[in-house]
């Protein structure tokens, strides 16, 4: 009976991130733009670490933040492909795009909140 009462709070307390990955699909689809992967990264971020802690947060600091949350993401890596999507609107070849996908995808499931 414990586990179980364990296992629903779990549940409930990863309700952001289904949500989070629900909508990711939209993105990988083509019926979002990718720009709106970055909208679900901060969101989830804001709702995991708080406003106060990531909403200032940007551009290396961010991308910095972002890879120390979850094992394995490039943010970092990808921070001038990034940079050039969101302030010169320029789409990135379909190589960046998936990696941008993959690795939001990857902060959303494995980000840990402590």
């Amino acid at each position: 009976m414990v586990l179980v009462v364990l296992q629903v709070r779990v549940y409930h307390k990863n309700r952001y991130r289904r949500e989070a990955l629900a909508e990711l699909e939209n993105v990988a689809s083509g019926k979002r733009p990718l720009l709106y992967s970055f909208v679900l990264l901060k969101r989830t971020a804001m709702h995991a670490y708080g406003r106060d802690r990531v909403g200032q947060m940007y551009g290396k600091s961010w991308y910095t933040f972002l890879d120390k949350k979850a094992r394995g993401v490039g943010f970092v890596a990808l921070q001038e492909r990034i940079d050039r999507l969101i302030y010169q609107d320029e789409l990135p070849e379909e190589q960046v795009k998936t990696a941008i996908i993959t690795n939001t995808k990857k902060w959303i499931k494995d980000h840990v909140t402590r």
